[in-house]
């Protein structure tokens, strides 16, 4: 196993007994000549089975000494030390992370008396606990940005609600106060569904979500669906449902069920212009396997793999938390099925998810609740107040860049009578308007389709210093808003803001006003 070449020497013992592997090869003709019980234990090997073998004989046994064969192919004039990181799987199928160390002098390599002296270090402890740590700072950071995310999306309708109460109770007007009203509802549903999206989440991935077993039909299931998305219909859009397995008995979460459909319908509709969604569902085995189809915008086969992420959300101009699909895959996975989709980037999507016939663990000694009153659709749009942009050119211009509708019409009711309003609903058509119309001022969203707010301020500020730029924004967890004043933003405003905050900060930056 080992040459006697320093007997009793106590150095010699101290490589003998080291916990650090030590492999000695010699320079001149590459044959291993000594290693130590550590370095055994490491690899798994004999060294009555290594020594005296040239070490390109044992290639196969280990990668690192594909390193020492490199070192001896390419020698240098001097001493060196080469240190290399490599994984090595033990018999039992387990990982090992080495910290491996050659030293050689290399003025002498083809001398007789030249040795390789090769160093092992197991560093498997270390490297789980890197992982560990790695894992612990990426949870902190999906932490952070899963507050920033939820902060902006109430903040968002929270504005337009704060807004639109506030001019509610300065008018009169019949047709205004229904206009107000309409806007103010459509976002405390939208606000509402935001809630619990937060709250189904939170409570599925930490498995609290209280799951309630019955037997059902999928056919009422189905009927259910049919008559609230019935209302959804246009001449543009059909809804087709095709029953391949009629009256097909299911144990089941009816309620949850039915949460999933309307998810996987409500972005059908959402992302389709023209054609059909279609549900469909059949019987596999022993699964029921739905499907919602759609001839909407498709998604890219790179964004199909993290569709079902929480806050993963390809088109800005949607509203939505980003949610909705993470939640119908804990929800399938935890009703005991699969969720998946197929889609081409232009042409369509097709949803499916699969669910058992029966469960193998009901929940016992729960009544039966009543079916569904399906997740609330934000179906309430603002169609009564028509922008029309002024041609008054005695009043001051400001140039609002803000996608949410509702959120630039707050700020146009308030606006309108005192200045020439332009709107952009995304940051490509604000830079654009910015150098057609050269406004007195900006008010700008940070998070808008195709230019971010950054990216428009950088646009803005490469000819104009001038022009004061205002930030409103319901970023506010966020470095965003640092980023946007050091690349040229004069001012910010939280979401929600009120009247007199925005007629405040407006007079700030134009004094005669």
């Amino acid at each position: 196993m080992k040459i006697d070449f320093a007997n009793s020497n106590p150095l010699t013992n101290s490589i003998l007994y080291s916990p650090i592997g030590v492999l000695i090869i010699k320079a001149d003709d590459g044959k291993i000549i000594y290693c130590n019980s550590a370095f055994e234990n490491q690899f798994e090997l004999e060294g009555i089975d290594l020594i005296g073998h040239e070490i390109e004989k044992v290639l196969s046994l280990n990668t690192s000494f594909k390193k020492i064969s490199e070192v001896l192919s390419h020698p240098n004039d001097n001493w060196q030390t080469i240190t290399y990181n490599f994984k090595n799987t033990r018999s039992s199928g387990e990982l090992d992370f080495y910290y491996m160390q050659i030293v050689i002098d290399r003025q002498k390599i083809n001398h007789p008396d030249t040795y390789i002296y090769c160093y092992y270090i197991n560093n498997t402890q270390q490297e789980k606990i890197k992982v560990e740590l790695e894992k612990a700072l990426k949870a902190d950071t999906l932490k952070s940005e899963y507050i920033a995310n939820i902060s902006h999306e109430i903040r968002t309708p929270l504005n337009a609600i704060t807004g639109f109460s506030e001019l509610l109770s300065e008018t009169d007007l019949p047709e205004e106060k229904k206009q107000y009203t309409e806007i103010i509802k459509a976002n405390n549903n939208q606000l509402l569904d935001i809630i619990n999206d937060v709250l189904d989440y939170s409570k599925l991935e930490s498995k609290k979500i209280n799951l309630i077993f019955e037997k059902t039909d999928v056919g009422y299931i189905i009927s259910l669906v049919k008559d609230f998305y019935s209302l959804l219909l246009n001449s543009e859009v059909q809804f087709i449902i095709e029953n391949n397995a009629p009256n097909t008995p299911i144990t089941t979460d009816r309620r949850r069920v039915v949460q999933i459909i309307s998810n996987l319908l409500s972005n059908g509709f959402k992302f389709t212009e023209k054609g059909f969604v279609k549900l469909s569902y059949s019987v596999e085995d022993a699964y029921i396997v739905f499907h919602v189809k759609d001839t909407g915008c498709g998604i890219s086969a790179q964004n199909c793999q993290i569709l079902f992420e929480r806050f993963a959300r390809f088109n800005e101009r949607k509203k939505g938390t980003g949610l909705g699909l993470a939640i119908c895959k804990l929800l399938v996975e935890q009703l005991g099925g699969k969720i998946g989709v197929t889609s081409i980037e232009g042409l369509g999507s097709d949803f499916w998810f699969s669910l058992p016939l029966t469960s193998e663990s009901p929940t016992k000694g729960i009544n039966p609740t009543k079916a569904h009153t399906l997740i609330k659709q934000d179906l309430l749009k603002n169609k009564n107040l028509k922008y029309e942009e002024t041609s008054d050119t005695d009043k001051k211009t400001i140039l609002i860049a803000e996608d949410q509708l509702d959120n630039f019409e707050l700020l146009n009711e308030i606006l309108k009578k005192e200045f020439r309003i332009i709107h952009a609903e995304d940051g490509e058509k604000a830079v654009s308007l910015y150098f057609k119309t050269k406004p007195d001022l900006l008010l700008m969203d940070l998070k808008m389709p195709l230019l971010c707010g950054a990216e428009v301020i950088k646009e803005i500020r490469g000819k104009s210093s001038t022009v004061p730029i205002i930030i409103l924004t319901a970023l506010a967890f966020s470095d965003e808003i640092s980023k946007a004043i050091a690349l040229g933003a004069n001012d910010y405003l939280l979401k929600p803001f009120t009247r007199k905050d925005i007629i405040s900060i407006i007079k700030k930056h134009l004094p005669d006003f």
